[in-house]
């Protein structure tokens, strides 16, 4: 999921004038030696590097960096992602004991 996000940016990054490695990648999709699966990760690479300034994906991510793309996820998922953002942005301390409660089976009674 969190590929899905990088590869969203990267792609809009690659597709936009201020690319400044379109030159290499079609040099290497020219030539023809590489698996489609090595370019992609040639151009994350690349653009990790020099549109991210090469910083940690944590910081990227607790920054906001990635989030102007809408993912649908399962909703406990999104709870739990919710709340790393939340402990990332300091908006929730991390010491915090979240606790869970998970519903009984559903009885029936006569």
């Amino acid at each position: 999921m969190f590929y899905k996000l990088i590869e969203k940016k990267r792609n809009e990054w690659f597709s936009s004038p201020d690319c400044t490695v379109k030159d290499v990648i079609r040099y290497i999709e020219q030539k023809g030696k590489m698996r489609d699966a090595q370019i992609d990760a040639i151009k994350t690479f690349l653009y990790l590097k020099i549109v991210c300034g090469n910083q940690p994906l944590q910081q990227l991510f607790s920054q906001g960096f990635f989030n102007t793309l809408q993912v649908i996820v399962p909703i406990l998922m999104a709870k739990e992602l919710f709340m790393h953002y939340l402990i990332l942005s300091n908006l929730l301390p991390a010491n915090m004991i979240i606790v869970t409660v998970k519903h009984a089976k559903p009885t029936i009674s006569k």
